[in-house]
């Protein structure tokens, strides 16, 4: 990898803007084609928020807490280099009491009743699906949806829900594959996957894993590929998009013609940058959430009823509780854990602006009402604002953002990833999508290169399936 200065190439590459994952895998599927590509990134190292922290204590955190499957960890090569994540149960915190997810919510008559009633409704008089209010409504009864749903999401995203498309409310799995897949974790005894990927069926044979030296490895491993083409603190100044032409990129006082531009920055950031291109217009206005995380180090381990505990009710700053060491122990030192509190802001507003000290003291007065003395347990904090936590899919423009999936109907500029995409998806799905993208780029840039190079790449270059064992065909260190 190199910083500041640009290696050229006699053919024009394909420029990828931004190197997290989704932009790396871009890269290395480009190149196995034999396409070549340069990979700009503003920032000093890789990854976005696919990053790993360490501390020189012992602690091990990421940016939000990650987990992966197996079978992505065997698509990138990584399989041998990951642990089996034995645990990983979510619970809801609902007037003081810890109600195990999906099924501690579920057997109480209040929900379920709710959720008959709501379906009944349904069947007998469909309405439209117009915001995510009225699809949590109609999808899990009133009841669940008014005091767990909405609350939750609208903590998260800072947004009042009916303003939000239904797409703010990820796919879940329906009841029945839920059973299926909470049966298969009793009988394999690992920690099967369920709903951390859409784009392909989840089995028994997909389950939850980590990499041993942290989630940043997924990047690092593509970036090694990559060893002349990524380069950092290499922040992209313009793009120039002209009918007929191909795009010229601005970056450090260059202008570097490319035969196609592969963006993973957020979409607003992509309209503000692009000179010539009138349709992204509709894009500038996207907002994105910030993140607070505030990773508290404590001594003990367990200290949560689950893992991952959901707070809805609406005097908790936070919207989530994470205790990655309670699943993943080589995260802590031993007979110590870290809980991570994440919290929605917005860039520059009074949470995002307020000190570390401050912050934690607020998380632990909240937790010492879960842990009693976490005051006593307290050994330390960090604290990771990340700027563009979640897509805020407003309706307003719900229109737009449908779109993409079809491309921004702009020759030689594709975007991809949970940012170029608008799309809160998960790293299995992000990797998947990308890669599928790859045709269409390679069907775009094979007349803008050298006649001897143009007939050199694939006639097609099309990712193979994955089988059901789990492992991926393709993508190999």
């Amino acid at each position: 990898m190199a910083s500041g200065g640009v290696a050229r190439s006699r053919a024009a590459p394909v420029v990828v803007i931004g190197a997290g994952f989704s932009g790396l895998v871009a890269a290395c599927e480009l190149q196995r084609a034999g396409v070549p590509v340069l990979v700009f990134e503003a920032r000093k190292v890789v990854a976005g928020l696919g990053a790993t922290h360490r501390d020189p204590d012992g602690f091990s955190h990421d940016v939000g807490m990650h987990i992966i499957t197996n079978r992505l960890a065997d698509a990138l090569g990584l399989g041998a280099t990951c642990r089996d994540v034995e645990t990983f149960e979510e619970s809801v915190l609902l007037g003081g009491r810890t109600l195990h997810y999906p099924f501690g919510l579920l057997i109480r008559p209040r929900y379920w009743g709710s959720a008959i009633a709501s379906r009944a409704r349904r069947t007998l008089q469909p309405r439209p699906q117009e915001t995510v209010a009225d699809f949590f409504r109609q999808f899990m009864g009133e009841r669940l949806a008014s005091e767990v749903a909405i609350p939750l999401v609208e903590k998260m995203l800072g947004t009042p829900a009916r303003e939000l498309s239904p797409a703010a409310a990820q796919r879940l799995p329906g009841v029945l594959r839920t059973i299926y897949l909470m049966a298969a974790r009793r009988l394999t005894g690992r920690l099967v996957a369920i709903g951390y990927c859409h784009e392909l069926p989840e089995s028994a044979r997909v389950w939850h894993v980590y990499p041993r030296d942290g989630i940043a490895t997924l990047c690092s491993s593509l970036a090694e590929r990559l060893p002349d083409q990524v380069h950092l603190e290499t922040r992209v100044e313009r793009l120039r998009i002209a009918s007929g032409e191909d795009p010229i990129v601005e970056v450090n006082g260059d202008h570097i013609r490319a035969s196609a531009v592969v963006s993973s920055i957020a979409l607003s950031q992509l309209a503000r940058i692009t000179v010539g291109a009138p349709g992204l217009e509709a894009y500038r206005g996207f907002r994105y959430r910030s993140l607070v995380l505030v990773n508290l180090k404590l001594r003990g381990r367990s200290l949560l009823p689950t893992p991952a505990l959901w707070t809805p009710e609406p005097d908790w700053p936070f919207f989530r509780l994470n205790e990655a060491p309670a699943a993943m122990p080589w995260l802590a030192p031993a007979d110590h854990t870290m809980i991570t509190a994440d919290i929605g802001a917005w860039t520059g507003d009074p949470l995002w602006r307020c000190d570390d000290e401050t912050l934690a003291d607020q998380c632990l007065a909240h937790l010492a009402r879960l842990v009693p003395d976490a005051r006593s347990r307290f050994r330390g904090a960090r604290v990771v604002r990340a700027r563009l936590g979640y897509p805020v899919p407003l309706t307003r423009y719900e229109g737009a953002r449908r779109r993409l999936r079809a491309g921004l109907d702009l020759p030689g500029l594709f975007t991809i990833g949970r940012n170029g995409e608008f799309c809160h998806a998960l790293m299995e799905d992000v990797y998947l999508r990308t890669r599928a993208r790859i045709p269409e780029i390679l069907r775009h840039v094979r007349p803008a290169l050298p006649r001897g190079l143009a007939r050199s790449l694939p006639s097609a270059h099309v990712a193979r399936p994955w089988s059901t064992r789990g492992r991926a065909e393709g993508m190999r260190p």
